[in-house]
């Protein structure tokens, strides 16, 4: 979890070393105006006509792209330790012990 002042979002690795990051903006997973994110590229007048599947790779796409900008802009607070700002790695043990919604 990253924690920026008045927002978070997810992070995760890549590779088994853990070197590696990539990040995920949640809030864009879904029914999202992705004009709200991305205003020069005025994506929504490009999606008429795509499949689920087409509009579900796009979303998934720029919201990495979205939270990989933000660790990015914020990534010097993110590890400092200062106020509103938090790097928080959940430990093996404890996501073995997380469970999907639902079961």
């Amino acid at each position: 979890m990253v924690r920026t002042p008045g927002h978070m979002f997810v992070g995760y690795y890549t590779d088994s070393s853990h070197k590696d990051m990539n990040f995920l903006e949640t809030t864009m997973i879904g029914d999202v105006n992705l004009d709200d994110f991305f205003p020069d590229e005025q994506l929504d007048s490009t999606m008429v006509g795509k499949s689920q599947n087409q509009m579900s790779r796009i979303t998934f796409d720029k919201s990495k792209e979205y939270a990989n900008k933000k660790y990015t802009q914020n990534k010097e607070g993110i590890h400092s330790g200062k106020l509103n700002y938090m790097f928080l790695e959940i430990s093996k043990e404890v996501r073995r012990r997380i469970q999907p919604i639902g079961k």
